[in-house]
């Protein structure tokens, strides 16, 4: 490691009291490794989602407790929560698809929040259909041996 002197750059030629430094650190070749990103099972953001409703309900706890608890923020409470405010034939569909094929192009837990903001319950299906249907023409496309059955 070693300190540079740095240019006084972008300060008015009057303000001498500002000593700039610039420090480089060579780390020698150590790499870390990037940390994955994964999308959340939507099965198991369900599930997680249910847990939480259950301690809202039963224990009385307000988001920000659970949150607390659970070492998340009461924002990802909320958005958990909210996924079981979609009607019922959506999320049924979704149980339906334990132990199938979860790959991110088939069903995220991102694509479900996204239902969940139309809040319209209408809504919410009619985006549903149109996903199935999309999905359906990826099943189709893979023929009949495709790990993904339709429900």
């Amino acid at each position: 490691m070693r300190v540079l002197p740095g240019e006084l750059a972008g300060s008015p030629p009057h303000s001498h009291s500002k000593t700039v430094v610039r420090l480089e650190v060579n780390l020698g070749g150590l790499h870390r490794k990037r940390n994955k990103v994964s999308n959340p099972n939507v099965l198991e953001s369900i599930r997680l989602a249910r847990e939480l409703r259950a301690e809202l309900d039963e224990k009385g706890l307000s988001m920000h407790q659970i949150a607390r608890e659970r070492a998340l923020t009461t924002a990802r409470v909320s958005q958990l929560v909210g996924i079981l405010t979609l009607p019922r034939q959506v999320l049924e569909f979704i149980a339906g698809l334990s132990g199938q094929d979860l790959g991110a192009r088939f069903l995220t837990e991102r694509r479900v929040r996204r239902w969940v903001v139309l809040r319209d319950p209408e809504r919410q299906v009619a985006a549903f259909r149109r996903w199935r249907e999309g999905l359906r023409d990826e099943v189709v496309s893979r023929g009949a041996d495709s790990p993904l059955r339709m429900v």
